[in-house]
């Protein structure tokens, strides 16, 4: 299975490049994950949207999150989540509390290294480690988080 690097390496999208300044997966995904404007940015570029899908058809079958050749499964915010809940359970070094055996999440190590790749990158970037925190302290809330690791200690 492709890595998120090696997808770095494959195909280029001129059109997104010249929308988001980037055709980078992994800077393309932080950017559509967490940057309010990029949706105009894509506006402001025709045939940039379509680049985008399909470069994200690549990350999202990478990330596990395709949904056999329907398209990504739910929306940006299911995939915020699927993502950050990956990440949290391949951490968990406890039983994952039941309240959330049932989230769709990445399961395989290779779709596992990808998120966690993709979640480093966001962690780490100047650009997006405060809106990486946002999203995932917004999300730790939705899901309850702080609660369910009480229940683990």
């Amino acid at each position: 299975m492709a890595t998120l690097d090696e997808l770095d390496s494959g195909r280029r999208y001129p059109l997104l490049r010249q929308a988001l300044g980037t055709d980078s997966p992994v800077e393309v995904a932080a950017r559509v994950l967490h940057h309010p404007d990029t949706a105009l940015q894509l506006a402001a570029v025709p045939g940039s949207a379509t680049e985008m899908w399909r470069q994200f058809e690549e990350i999202f079958r990478v990330l596990g999150r395709w949904s056999h050749g329907s398209g990504p499964c739910g929306g940006p915010a299911a995939s915020q989540t699927y993502i950050l809940l990956s990440e949290f359970v391949s951490d968990l070094t406890a039983t994952l509390p039941d309240a959330l055996a049932g989230l769709p999440r990445a399961t395989s190590a290779p779709h596992l290294d990808a998120v966690c790749a993709l979640c480093d990158n966001l962690r780490t970037s100047d650009v997006s480690r405060e809106a990486y925190v946002d999203l995932a302290t917004a999300i730790e809330g939705d899901l309850g988080l702080p609660a369910l690791v009480k229940e683990l200690r």
